[in-house]
């Protein structure tokens, strides 16, 4: 949820952004309206640390969700698309590519 928040208010406040920041606030509360059940597997840590080192992503929390991703067996939709090349895994995906309708 912390990182939905951030990436709407950075984005409703950046310079020459699609979103205002009345639209930001309409999206976090419409994230909040999905009622997003929140998953951390007991080895959470252990599993981002392994993550970590065997991918290096350049970001703990970046780990943390591919450890979340894997343990549930879904898939990760990312805004970084450098972390979707670096992990070259089809489980990991760029919401860019759904955005232009390539998925």
């Amino acid at each position: 949820m912390a990182r939905v928040g951030e990436a709407a208010r950075r984005a409703g406040h950046r310079p020459n952004s699609h979103i205002g920041p009345e639209e930001g606030v309409a999206a976090v509360m419409a994230f909040v309206r999905l009622n997003v059940q929140s998953v951390a597997p007991a080895d959470l840590q252990q599993r981002a640390w392994s993550m970590a080192k065997k991918y290096y992503p350049p970001r703990t929390y970046d780990a943390q969700y591919l450890a979340v991703a894997a343990a549930v067996g879904c898939e990760l939709w990312t805004g970084d698309q450098r972390l979707v090349n670096a992990m070259k895994a089809s489980w990991v995906r760029w919401v860019g590519a759904a955005q232009m309708g390539a998925v």
